[in-house]
């Protein structure tokens, strides 16, 4: 029995190594060696993880194909959508993170800070990632989180993305309030013909 285990820790290691390094055959070999695909270590961190965090779009995207777990937790609570904030070239994080809302990832979802991805992505000023939640999260949401990334990425120094990002914010809060407007003149206008 103690082999096995032995076996399994270390076709997982095999399979997280392929993982952040993009390598498929070499995640191939390792779940050939009986390893699980949603295998965690004593942190949580999957191999799906360890991709989305290396910005490894073709292992987050058959990884995914072949079934793993998009909301799986570590033991920060983070799923793999908040590992994308992390990679380091940011076209790749973006495309991870499109993958990953594609096959159901909630955007919304917190992890044991009380913070969401973009709320990661801000404070690792990750604008690329930024961007790609933005356009996935109901606007209500993005009224209510963006002030805290506007200051957190303040906070880190990434100027351009905080002004970006609180741009956004005006300018949902602007439209918001044309809405309430030209609504309340609809309701009167409706109301004068009933």
């Amino acid at each position: 029995m103690r082999d096995e285990k032995v076996e399994i820790k270390g076709a997982y290691v095999e399979l997280v190594s392929a993982a952040k390094g993009g390598d498929v055959s070499g995640m191939q070999r390792a779940l050939g060696q009986g390893v699980r695909l949603d295998e965690q270590d004593e942190m949580g961190n999957s191999a799906l993880m360890w991709a989305a965090g290396y910005g490894q779009v073709e292992a987050v995207g058959w990884l995914l194909e072949q079934g793993a777990k998009h909301d799986l937790l570590d033991l920060g609570g983070g799923q793999a959508l908040d590992w994308c904030t992390c990679a380091q070239e940011p076209l790749d994080a973006r495309q991870c993170v499109k993958l990953l809302i594609a096959a159901g990832a909630d955007v919304m979802a917190l992890d044991r800070t009380g913070w969401c991805a973009l709320m990661h992505a801000a404070n690792l000023s990750n604008k690329a990632v930024c961007k790609e939640l933005m356009e996935s999260m109901p606007e209500s949401e993005l009224l209510s989180w963006l002030p805290s990334c506007v200051e957190r990425a303040k906070m880190r120094g990434a100027m351009e993305l905080a002004e970006g990002l609180e741009s956004a914010w005006v300018s949902l809060k602007e439209r918001k309030e044309l809405r309430e407007i030209s609504k309340e003149g609809k309701d009167r206008v409706t109301s004068k013909w009933i």
